[in-house]
């Protein structure tokens, strides 16, 4: 994706293997993003989490982080 140069007025500049990721705050700010800019994203929806869902994702992770350890308390 090409970028102007800041110091050299009108110089391109190729930035290349690079990856980005953007979000947008649901409840604050402008909710129009335009297409020429979208085109370069991958649009996907992640919905808030109750309080089950967050503490099954936490729970995995850590019951899976705490199995490389010696069971020392139970």
């Amino acid at each position: 994706m090409p970028q102007y140069d800041i110091v050299q007025i009108m110089s391109w500049k190729d930035i290349i293997n690079t990856q980005t990721i953007a979000a947008m705050n649901s409840s604050a700010g402008s909710f129009f993003v335009n297409p020429r800019y979208q085109r370069h994203f991958w649009t996907v929806l992640i919905p808030i989490l109750d309080i089950e869902g967050l503490f099954l994702i936490y729970n995995t992770f850590l019951s899976g982080h705490l199995k490389r350890f010696k069971s020392v308390f139970f």
